[in-house]
């Protein structure tokens, strides 16, 4: 008996390319179809392309951090900007302002700048020449003011209760004044030619601190170790002070 001639089971006899059962042909290898899977990426199994190509993963991690790298530049950059804006403020304070520790008004020249107005009103002495010095108007009780105006007049002679108040004529106009001081206050006593002015008690110029302002003319009253003192019948106050360098 014969038998019909078989097919061969080579894979000259197989061009589909399908693998019999048990056959172990690997994907992409010599004969056999390509896998789609791995050819998007280039990778084979044996074949010449068989490489892994990495620049594309990072293109991509490259492009997701530039936006935190750009971050981290600019933000120094705002940061430094934003403190020499602050410095630069800073640096406009015109230190001419402090007297005491507050700004003072507009410079008035050699007019004593408003006593004539009203009495009561108080001057800052920017300089003490009895004779030329300038004054500005103060707010009484400030750090600024020195003296404090109790009689004003327009006509000479200038009249004062005594002879402790301190005078100053400008323009035709005389003023009488006393120091306005507190407890605690420092003063400097200067030239003869020349106003007493309040000071910073660590300045070296400071000769005088104020111990207690008596209610009335009354020295009698200054506390015990009093070397300086100065009575004003008007308002009625007395000054009581002690030698800076005394204490």
């Amino acid at each position: 008996m014969t038998f019909p001639p078989q097919p061969s089971s080579g894979p000259e006899q197989n061009p589909t390319g399908e693998a019999r059962a048990g056959a172990e042909n690997p994907p992409g290898g010599p004969g056999g179809p390509s896998t789609p899977g791995w050819d998007v990426f280039g990778l084979g199994w044996g074949g010449p392309g068989a490489s892994w190509d990495a620049r594309a993963p990072r293109a991509r991690r490259f492009r997701a951090g530039a936006p935190l790298l750009l971050f981290s530049v600019i933000t120094p950059i705002v940061l430094v900007a934003l403190v020499a804006t602050l410095v630069g403020l800073g640096a406009r304070t015109d230190p001419t302002g402090e007297v005491f520790g507050g700004t003072t008004s507009e410079e008035l020249g050699s007019e004593a700048g408003g006593a004539e107005d009203s009495e009561g009103p108080c001057l800052n002495i920017v300089d003490p020449d009895i004779e030329t010095g300038v004054q500005r108007p103060a707010t009484c009780g400030s750090r600024d003011s020195d003296y404090e105006v109790v009689r004003t007049t327009t006509s000479p002679p200038l009249e004062c209760p005594s002879d402790a108040y301190s005078r100053l004529v400008r323009e035709g106009s005389g003023y009488c004044m006393i120091p306005d001081v507190r407890k605690g206050d420092c003063m400097r006593i200067g030239a003869p030619t020349e106003f007493r002015t309040k000071v910073r008690c660590v300045d070296a110029e400071a000769d005088l601190r104020i111990t207690k302002v008596v209610s009335g003319a009354d020295e009698t009253r200054c506390p015990i170790g009093t070397n300086w003192y100065m009575s004003y019948p008007d308002p009625g106050e007395t000054l009581c002070a002690q030698r800076i360098s005394a204490i």
